[in-house]
Formats: C-alpha cells, structure tokens, sequence
C-alpha cells in the first residue's frame, strides 16, 4: 500500500503473497497456483479471484523484495522487502525455464536483481 508518498507493507497481503510464491516455488505451474489460491479464498486488492496472469504480474514485481524500477532501471528502495532478492530471482529462474519449455520467447527479459 502506498501511505504519503511511501510503500507501506500490509502484513495480510504480505502473507498472501509468500504463500503464493511457496506454491509457485513448489509447483511451478501458475494456472495450478491460481487455482489452489483462488479455492484458498485469495483475492486481488480490487477483490476479483487471482488468474495465472496475476500470479506472474505479483511475483515478477522487484517492489516485493525492495527495488523500485524505473525509466527499465532498478534502483534500491527504501521500502521492507516482503522476499529476499535471493527468493526474488529463484522465482524468475523458474520462470525463465518454465517459459522456455513451453516455446515461448519473451519480448522483455524477466528482471534479475543483484544479490
């Protein structure tokens, strides 16, 4: 949430959200992660059930783990980081090999943040 210009951690969508990246991280599938979130009762902030496209949206978001990109940069926050970037790029390597697998190309790389 943003509170005056700054990142405010809400401790229930953090959460919502480390569970959402151990079942990704576990199964790697996000139309299986969607599934399992939406028949846990999880929901968007506008309230809307979770698709597999949100889940990938959620988890390639490097806000989550303290960065803020712009202008294609990433630059350090100073906002708490909800995952490691350790955690952060485990998910975008699985992501990586998971697209690959399927046949897909991907127009922009998935960002990969320093360790």
């Amino acid at each position: 949430d943003r509170v005056d210009g700054e990142f405010i951690v809400n401790p229930a969508e953090a959460q919502q959200l480390r569970e959402i990246r151990a079942l990704y991280v576990s199964c790697k599938r996000l139309t299986q992660v969607a599934s399992i979130c939406n028949s846990l009762g999880f929901r968007g902030k506008r309230g809307k059930p979770l698709s597999a496209e949100s889940i990938r949206k959620l988890l390639s978001r490097p806000l989550h783990c303290g960065y803020n990109v712009w202008c294609d940069s990433v630059h350090k926050g100073s906002h708490c980081a909800i995952f490691t970037v350790e955690e952060y790029n485990e998910v975008q390597a699985i992501m990586d090999e998971r697209g690959s697998k399927s046949g897909r190309s991907r127009i922009h790389a998935l960002p990969r943040l320093p360790e």
